[in-house]
């Protein structure tokens, strides 16, 4: 979502000079020149802006320009054979010549019509532009630069190689090359991370500070990035960069599990882009305020804050969807316009089961699953249309993990292919990378979503297959920054998971082992944020998972320590501010429980109170009438009869 922040900042072209990158370009020789702009064209960056601006004029024009490497490389072929005559191997070099000044030229003119509509790749344009140029000052380079175009393995390891000698080369253009590495999947994260953190050493610019804190993101060294975020303020000289800075920050936020911090700073972001756009009224500056939005609303969501998400989503909205009434083939405003219709639809339902009224509509869930389907449908089919796109494939994966996990509660039987692929996409990721946390989280959230569907299947070897893989790649994903609390709380879930599989399978000696591991890192999460309500239910789930086996296998005694825990824990949580009816819900089934068993802590009278409150709240649904009054008189009765045993 950050990086289509950026795509509306185009406004902003005119503040990057292209001067002195493109008149080298202009000055080399049309081999040199054809190196240098494939290395732009073909970057993942390239990739990333045409797929954000895929037309048909830009397919038009890709096409040609493939069409024209592939003559080259049949030139070079021809060249290379021992039974040309002298007069044709002139000819060739000739037409040869020909090919490549005319596929630099065009390659050029492609990713400057990207640029000029896209501020966000006009920048990355002008580094790579640098980095091949520069590259070209020395032998050295220049064979660095026309291996790593070749692409593949073994040429990637050739030009690293070169790379180590360093002849010449510059610490940024070697930082460039591993990135675009990374992205070609021959590289990881962490190495290129390694050239980045030497070319920060010397004078760093915004986008080199950013390039870095990508990496640490990604990698999950969310400590390092303060520095960057204090080095990226000093530096940052307009409005674009003060929004980036501050876009920064709210990622650190939500990498550390701040989310009330991450909720601020992107409060922030929004009010800075309102400014922008109210002094620059032009379609970029609305568009950006509207994603701006978007990642709002998910922040609001994060900290059960419905009301705010679902205002600021369907705001997003309608600027997109009144920017594509004015402008019906843009496709990146065809994406925002399917990715607000989710991220809404997703609101609603945070929206509704925040009261009981808006959780009995929950019952008729068709329309809700559909809320989520016909939105992906429309992205398929604009992948499919569009299969030459890798970055549509991109967005439709990713609306396609982000939803299928309202999904299975909504519809089962639709989320179970959207989660087979999630997972194969997110592991194929993760295997290519094992150095980058995001990938590694990635992929346990994928699976955590397969081992929920075999559950609900009573798929239960299934479950066990799946979770066991989570577990494993959760633990890698820990250990990559043991100090982060989102790894800690994935790893917790996943290992309450497992005991919950492993009951299922009559595995006792199992159970309690992955619990009490889940639960002591709940406990040490939840103390360094009680106020944290989700990670308060998720504690409060495993504790009453350990009770119920507990009270299996060791009855009465041995489950009482986990319910009288469940019970302080549930106390607590249905008095926090963002506490919704479920929550006391939850408190009443405690004190039910607790003292239908006749644990010391609570009595019948309190559970009494407590369906009083809630009956009075407008709690209860009519069809839970009769399960109430069952409660209520089951309570009344141990009440009467404890009175009555307790009389002399």
């Amino acid at each position: 979502m950050a990086r289509t922040i950026l795509n509306w900042l185009a406004i902003l072209a005119v503040l990057l000079s292209a001067g002195t990158a493109d008149a080298q370009i202009r000055a080399r020789s049309a081999q040199d020149r054809n190196q240098v702009a494939t290395l732009v064209y073909s970057s993942s960056e390239a990739a990333a802006s045409f797929g954000r601006q895929a037309s048909a004029e830009l397919f038009r024009l890709r096409g040609v320009i493939d069409e024209r490497d592939r003559k080259i490389v049949e030139l070079n072929a021809r060249l290379s054979s021992k039974t040309a005559s002298a007069a044709s191997q002139k000819a060739t070099i000739a037409e040869l010549e020909r090919l490549l000044d005319e596929a630099a030229r065009e390659k050029d003119e492609f990713v400057a019509l990207l640029a000029k509509q896209d501020q966000d790749f006009e920048r990355e344009r002008q580094v790579l532009l640098e980095v091949g140029n520069s590259m070209l000052e020395t032998p050295d380079g220049a064979e660095a630069l026309r291996l790593f175009n070749l692409g593949g393995k073994e040429n990637w390891a050739a030009t690293k190689a070169i790379l180590a000698r360093k002849t010449a080369i510059a610490r940024r253009n070697e930082a460039v090359m591993y990135s675009q590495a990374v992205e070609r999947g021959l590289e990881t994260t962490a190495s290129a991370i390694s050239k980045w953190e030497q070319v920060v050493l010397q004078t760093p610019t915004m986008a080199d500070l950013m390039q870095l804190a990508g990496l640490y993101q990604d990698a999950g060294q969310s400590n390092k990035i303060p520095a960057l975020v204090t080095r990226m303020e000093q530096i940052a000289a307009n409005d674009f960069e003060r929004i980036e800075v501050m876009q920064t920050k709210a990622r650190f936020a939500k990498l550390r599990g701040d989310l009330q911090d991450s909720f601020a700073a992107n409060k922030e972001v929004v009010r800075l882009a309102e400014l922008f756009r109210n002094a620059n009224p032009v379609p970029a500056a609305g568009n950006l305020l509207a994603v701006t939005r978007y990642e709002l609303a998910i922040a609001a969501i994060q900290v059960q804050d419905a009301k705010t998400a679902k205002a600021q989503i369907d705001l997003g909205l309608a600027a997109i969807r009144a920017g594509l009434g004015q402008d019906p083939a843009n496709v990146t405003l065809q994406q925002e316009a399917i990715r607000g219709e989710v991220l809404s639809a997703a609101a609603q339902l945070f929206l509704d089961i925040q009261t009981i009224e808006g959780a009995r509509k929950l019952s008729g869930r068709t329309g809700q699953a559909n809320s989520f389907v016909e939105p992906i449908g429309r992205a398929r089919a604009m992948a499919l249309a569009n299969s030459e796109n890798p970055y549509l494939l991109g967005f439709l994966e990713g609306l396609i993990c982000g939803t299928s996990g309202f999904l299975l509660d909504l519809a089962p039987d639709a989320a179970g292919p959207m989660v087979d692929e999630c997972v194969a996409s997110n592991r194929t990721r993760a295997e290519k990378d094992p150095t980058s946390l995001e990938r590694l989280r990635n992929y346990v959230d994928a699976l955590d979503k397969s081992v929920q569907l075999s559950a609900k299947r009573g798929q239960w070897l299934d479950a066990d297959r799946t979770v066991t893989t989570a577990v494993r790649t959760a633990r890698d994903a820990l250990a990559l920054n043991p100090a982060l609390p989102g790894p800690r709380m994935i790893l917790a879930k996943m290992l309450h998971y497992q005991a919950q599989v492993d009951a299922h399978l009559l595995r006792r000696d199992r159970v309690m082992p992955a619990l009490d591991e889940a639960i002591a890192m709940l406990d040490d999460l939840v103390r360094a944020d009680p106020g944290d309500i989700q990670l308060s239910r998720t504690l409060s789930d495993a504790l009453w998972t350990a009770a119920d086996f507990n009270q299996i296998v060791g009855g009465v005694p041995a489950s009482t320590p986990y319910l009288q825990r469940g019970l302080a824990l549930s106390r607590k949580r249905a008095a926090l501010p963002g506490a919704i009816w479920s929550d006391q819900l939850v408190l009443i089934n405690h004190v039910t429980t607790m003292a239908t068993m006749g644990i010391a802590g609570t009595s019948p009278a309190e559970a009494l109170a407590e369906l009083d409150r809630m009956e009075r709240s407008g709690l209860v649904a009519p069809e839970g009438q009769a399960q109430f009054a069952q409660i209520r008189a089951s309570m009344i009765a141990l009440r009467d009869a404890r009175a009555a045993g307790a009389r002399p």
